[in-house]
């Protein structure tokens, strides 16, 4: 059996927060215990003509009270992966998924990760490969960990699930596309195509950005897992003001991350700032947005 993903960093992450006194030790039990996290995944076509792109949508239903991680600067959380594996030896290419802007969650101890509650669909492409011809039958089995923490513990999850294509001459969407259109909607949008956004960025410095908003709403940056470290995240990362000003570790060119908007009990919007990115594998780049457009 294939070794999971997160068994080598799983340790480290339950001595850190236990050391912090921030999470209790995963309770121990003859029984596994039950399942945080219902993971379902779908095609977007039913059938997919060779060389075609669809999409694949994972929708995870997480119990109260409970939070998965995103692809985002996290102190302690993993965030999803999922390793693929096709029929008759094809090799789709797999681009990275995409996720919607998450939630920033901080516990005691100076502790901050970026997370999604009760529901969360991310979307991710797939290249069918010329390989398969018309009339065969693509079977995608994939596994899928992730892992759920609450106040007081975290556990690995994980899933085998398996996705067939019927390849065809042409492509066919699936009764499922309501749900690709729910999750490209709860995506945020690229900075820089917003000309309305009330929301801007901008350098002041080589390696200061300045992110402006109305004030009394709360405005947060949550810089990617790929993006140069933020100084001091947990207190320049969210405020009230108006205004966050970001000292970034490393290449400003590489500055990347969700800028959200809070008003009320609400969201009132998200934008990417820099290359959109996300998940396990590598992103696909065609969302990178002009270096240009955001220092102006």
């Amino acid at each position: 059996m294939r070794r999971p993903w997160w068994l080598s960093r799983l340790s480290a992450v339950i001595c850190f927060l236990s050391a912090t006194g921030a999470l209790a030790p995963i309770a121990q039990s003859q029984s596994a215990p039950p399942k945080r996290v219902n993971l379902f995944v779908t095609a977007s076509h039913s059938h997919a003509a060779p060389g075609s792109t669809i999409e694949l949508a994972y929708e995870f239903s997480i119990d109260d009270g409970w939070h998965t991680y995103a692809p985002a600067q996290n102190d302690t959380g993993l965030s999803a992966r999922a390793d693929w594996t096709a029929s008759a030896g094809h090799q789709p290419a797999f681009s990275g998924f995409r996720w919607p802007a998450a939630e920033r969650y901080t516990q005691p101890g100076d502790i901050l990760d970026h997370v999604y509650e009760h529901h969360v669909v991310a979307l991710q492409a797939i290249t069918v490969p010329t390989t398969v011809k018309p009339g065969e039958m693509l079977t995608l089995t994939g596994e899928i960990e992730w892992l759920v923490c609450d106040n007081e513990q975290c556990l690995p999850e994980w899933q085998t699930v398996e996705v067939a294509v019927q390849i065809a001459e042409e492509s066919t969407p699936s009764s499922q596309a309501g749900v690709f259109d729910a999750a490209r909607d709860a995506f945020a949008v690229p900075l820089h195509d917003d000309d309305s956004a009330p929301v801007s960025a901008r350098w002041v410095a080589r390696n200061t950005l300045e992110i402006s908003g109305p004030e009394g709403a709360v405005l947060s940056f949550i810089p990617f897992d790929s993006s140069p470290r933020v100084q001091d995240l947990l207190t320049t990362g969210s405020s009230e003001s108006g205004t966050l000003r970001l000292v970034f570790e490393g290449d400003p060119n590489e500055a990347a991350g969700w800028i959200t908007l809070r008003d009320g009990d609400g969201p009132t919007g998200s934008w990417v700032f820099g290359s959109e990115v996300g998940g396990s594998a590598e992103a696909d780049s065609t969302d990178e947005p002009s270096r240009q457009s955001e220092r102006e």
